[in-house]
């Protein structure tokens, strides 16, 4: 559910009887907002695992919706912990897979709560989530499923390496105007299927890739086992290939059978017990030795959470959206600044240079990303030439990852995901996102994960990039 309609809610957290209550609280009178019976009736008679149960109390004039939290564990505490890769990637691939899933169900995408304070994992790291049977007479965006993705993608940068194929691919596909849900399953589902396959490196945390312990001198041993078993088998067999023999011989001698045909029928009876004898040792031995291979090598498993329909999956012949849409780049004063083996901006991806030219240094001023309706704009001197970029509504991301960043600044100084503005009732806020060199305005660090209102003409300096906010 966007962030928008949240606010018609008053949230809190209570405890009852020994239970931790996540309570969505609306106003009964409220027109905006009512309750849809038939998915109350159907989340009822229908329990879905990766759905918390909803509880709804209606008292006066209010109704609530309340959730049971007690033994779960958001995922924005999960995020501030030092985790893995694999684990972001399979969450992200849990949480789309389930809302496709809740089609089944008759539930809108748009109803669920997508935000990192309210999506849960349980003891088992199974991943639940929110859903609101609520229907308002606003105009739902799909937007709102973008901004959740990107503002997740922009919570781990510092978990993701740079250059990550998945982190490049997902962004440029929720960027752009082709996105959807499924098209993002199939994406990371392929990816992580790719990834599993490969046993030097296999992607998916909960994917349980079963790594054998067993020493070469186990291995020794079961071989050693084995041999004797064999060797046992082969000894009473020939005992009892001998003891027939004999018995034959006798019982023919005394029916008065001439020795050519006593011992000729004796003669082919061993030679084919021998044959048969031979080739179920040759079969036990293969299987076996095939057995010891499996338990030396191990073996590994698909994700475990992984509940895919083939449906759901997208072609990796299919053409994925341009990584880069109409990004804004503010150029820094040094461009010495961005040699750097590990924080350089890949020159395939953008050619820097080509947007500055030495010759100009004037003070005209190059619009960034104008569509004729400017509200605000961040403006940057760049050796005499200012470069202004508008301020988009929502949130807006700056750093120098090029996937990611809405406003691009090429300095290794500045962190990947630097810092974000939000815009609420037009008024701007400013946003450290706990970077390494910090934010400041008018030359004072501002605390990280802690909204600033902008003011016209305020000077923001991402680490040593300076900017000044035009209202």
């Amino acid at each position: 559910m966007a962030l928008e309609s949240l606010k018609k809610f008053n949230i809190s957290l209570t405890s009852n009887d020994g239970k931790r209550l996540l309570v969505f609280e609306a106003a009964s009178a409220n027109s905006d907002i009512s309750l849809i019976d038939y998915q109350l009736k159907m989340l009822s008679h229908n329990p879905q695992g990766y759905i918390i149960p909803a509880e709804i109390l209606r008292l006066d004039n209010t109704v609530s919706i309340a959730f049971n939290v007690s033994t779960l564990i958001p995922i924005s505490e999960l995020l501030k912990n030092k985790i893995s890769i694999n684990i972001i990637w399979n969450t992200l691939y849990e949480m789309v897979t389930n809302i496709i899933d809740s089609r089944k169900l008759l539930l809108f995408e748009r109803n669920f709560v997508l935000d990192e304070e309210f999506i849960y994992i349980d003891g088992s790291n199974k991943i639940k989530l929110l859903y609101l049977p609520v229907a308002t007479k606003e105009e739902q965006p799909n937007e709102y499923l973008e901004n959740f993705i990107l503002r997740f993608l922009s919570r781990v940068t510092h978990i993701i390496p740079e250059g990550d194929e998945c982190f490049r691919r997902t962004t440029a596909l929720v960027k752009s105007d082709n996105f959807n849900l499924d098209t993002l399953h199939g994406l990371l589902r392929n990816y992580l299927l790719q990834k599993n396959q490969q046993s030097n490196n296999p992607l998916i945390e909960p994917c349980n890739v079963k790594q054998s312990n067993v020493s070469e001198k186990d291995t020794y041993d079961k071989r050693s086992s084995l041999l004797m078993r064999t060797l046992g088998v082969f000894l009473l067999s020939q005992v009892a290939i001998a003891g027939i023999s004999v018995a034959a011989e006798r019982y023919m001698d005394k029916a008065g059978l001439s020795q050519i045909s006593r011992y000729l029928p004796i003669v082919v009876f061993i030679m084919c017990a021998e044959y048969a004898i031979y080739r179920l040792f040759l079969q036990t031995r293969i299987s076996a030795a095939k057995e010891i291979t499996q338990v030396d090598s191990g073996s590994s498993t698909l994700p475990n959470p992984v509940k895919a329909n083939d449906s759901y999956a997208a072609n990796d012949s299919q053409p994925l959206p341009p990584d880069i849409e109409g990004k804004s780049i503010a150029l820094p004063n040094n461009q010495s600044s961005m040699q750097s083996d590990n924080h350089s901006i890949d020159s395939d991806k953008r050619d820097l240079s080509k947007s500055r030219d030495s010759t100009i240094f004037s003070d005209e001023t190059t619009l960034l990303g104008y569509t004729g309706d400017l509200k605000a704009w961040l403006q940057h001197d760049n050796e005499g030439e200012l470069l202004m970029t508008e301020l988009k509504e929502g949130s807006f991301l700056i750093g120098r990852s090029v996937d990611l960043a809405d406003m691009v600044i090429p300095a290794i100084s500045v962190g990947r995901i630097h810092a974000r503005i939000i815009t609420r009732d037009d008024d701007f806020y400013l946003i450290d996102e706990d970077s390494k060199n910090g934010t400041f305005i008018n030359n004072i660090k501002i605390d990280p994960k802690r909204e600033y209102q902008l003011k016209n003409d305020d000077i923001i300096t991402f680490a040593n990039m300076e900017y000044t906010f035009i209202k």
